[in-house]
Formats: structure tokens, C-alpha cells, sequence
């Protein structure tokens, strides 16, 4: 499952590294990373999966931004998964990031 591969290793590293987001990260795995993949086997994640995971953010009205950040954290977790020894994954699937929502900023103040 890729919560038992996966998350705690990124997690680890941002602990590791005394990164200030360490919450924020945390927060956004157990809002709605893992509310998503925590029962997909780690081998089953494939660019269909995150591509549903962003429709389905999107339906929630996520920015892409947003969107995009939960999904480095995933996309870092299996990096890192696959660097281990033994690894813990065999493979890091491609995860495209989803477009960002922009606004026309330069009308802002005007």
C-alpha cells in the first residue's frame, strides 16, 4: 500500500532536514493524499490514478496549485522509496502536474 512505503518516508526527510512545512506537508497527506491512495497498492499507482486524483480535486474546487503540491509530495515519497535499500517501490510512475488555474493579475489594483 502506498501509505506504508511511501508518505513516512518523505515525512522522515522533511523531519530529517528541520523543513518548516513539515506540517503543512502532513496536513495535506492526511487531508487528501491519503483519504485517495491509502489503498492502492504502491505498484498500482499510474498516471490514470493521479490523473482521477486531480479531476477529483479539481471537482473540489483545488487550485492547481494546490493540487500541484500535493502531488510533489507524493511524486518525492516514491523517489525516494526507490533510492532505499532494499527499495521499497520498484518503479516511480510518471505523475504530470495539473495545470494551474491563473488569473489575469495584472488588472489587480487597478
Amino acid at each position: 500500500m502506498i501509505e506504508s512505503c511511501t508518505p513516512p518516508i518523505r515525512l522522515a526527510e522533511y523531519r530529517q532536514q528541520g523543513r518548516k512545512s513539515i506540517k503543512t506537508a502532513e496536513w495535506r497527506w492526511k487531508k487528501h493524499l491519503e483519504p485517495f491512495f491509502h489503498k492502492l497498492p504502491a505498484d498500482d499507482l499510474n498516471t490514470d490514478v493521479t490523473q482521477r486524483y486531480c479531476a477529483k480535486r479539481e471537482e473540489e474546487k483545488a487550485r492547481g496549485a494546490s493540487i500541484n503540491r500535493e502531488l510533489a509530495i507524493l511524486k518525492r515519497a516514491f523517489h525516494l522509496a526507490m533510492k532505499r535499500t532494499p527499495p521499497k517501490v520498484r518503479a516511480c510512475p510518471v505523475i504530470p502536474m495539473c495545470a494551474h488555474n491563473h488569473h489575469d493579475r495584472s488588472l489587480v489594483g487597478e
